[in-house]
């Protein structure tokens, strides 16, 4: 039988080639991002690890590689393009970020109070969290828990690191992170947005975007300190 509509047939068939270039290109543009932040960040730690505080970049690891987990959980459960290139994404990240973490201990970066606040406040926020899972009868591993840690293991070191900013200087922080951290993370955000458009919400997707708004309104508190610091 002869499709009695073909136009919208063929409109359909546009659309679904637009969102995957879209998808395409937010995969080149945050690999790339990445890849710069890596090069970047790394030569601004190899002059000074001023305001770069070891709590914030030892958790900021913790959080792409809890989100690398809960992304690779979303892939299982129902996978799509977007999706895999958010696995990518993901693991990029993680490897940049430990790259820049190993860098900021070889620099000599010290423990400082800053540090102790955040590692107790983290903490007591972990065992709250913990205490949740036990009584709701969740798993440590259930993709909401982990989005909580993920949340925490941003928002918390990110709130003390404008503190440490504000106390310290910033000039172990390069203005590339300060001002792409933003795009980048609205971008993650958005592939999210478009794989659950192929796909659906679950829990892993909903996990990875809870820590992600909470490292983006943690970040604007930063980038606002960073610039009345350095300038």
């Amino acid at each position: 039988m002869r499709d009695s509509n073909p136009s919208l047939k063929i409109a359909d068939s546009t659309l679904f080639d637009k969102n995957n270039r879209l998808g395409d290109s937010f995969f080149l543009v945050q690999i790339v991002a990445a890849l710069w932040f890596g090069y970047a960040q790394v030569s601004t730690l190899l002059l000074s690890v001023e305001g770069a505080s070891i709590t914030w970049m030892g958790l900021w690891l913790a959080f792409v590689a809890i989100n690398l987990g809960l992304v690779i959980g979303a892939s299982k459960k129902e996978a799509d393009r977007v999706i895999r290139q958010t696995v990518g994404i993901y693991s990029t990240w993680t490897l940049v970020i430990g790259l820049s973490f190993f860098t900021l201990l070889v620099e000599g970066a010290l423990w400082n109070e800053i540090d102790t606040v955040t590692a107790c406040v983290t903490g007591v926020g972990m065992f709250l969290l913990l205490a949740y899972a036990f009584f709701q009868g969740l798993s440590v591993l259930d993709p909401i828990i982990r989005g909580g840690m993920g949340l925490l293991f941003k928002l918390v070191p990110q709130l003390t690191l404008a503190v440490n900013i504000w106390l310290h200087g910033g000039k172990g922080i390069a203005m590339y992170t300060i001002l792409v951290g933003h795009f980048i993370i609205m971008m993650r955000i958005g592939q999210i947005w478009m794989s659950v458009q192929k796909s659906q919400w679950d829990k892993h997707r909903i996990g990875v975007v809870v820590g992600e708004i909470g490292n983006e309104v943690s970040w604007i508190v930063v980038t606002i300190v960073w610039f009345i610091v350095i300038f």
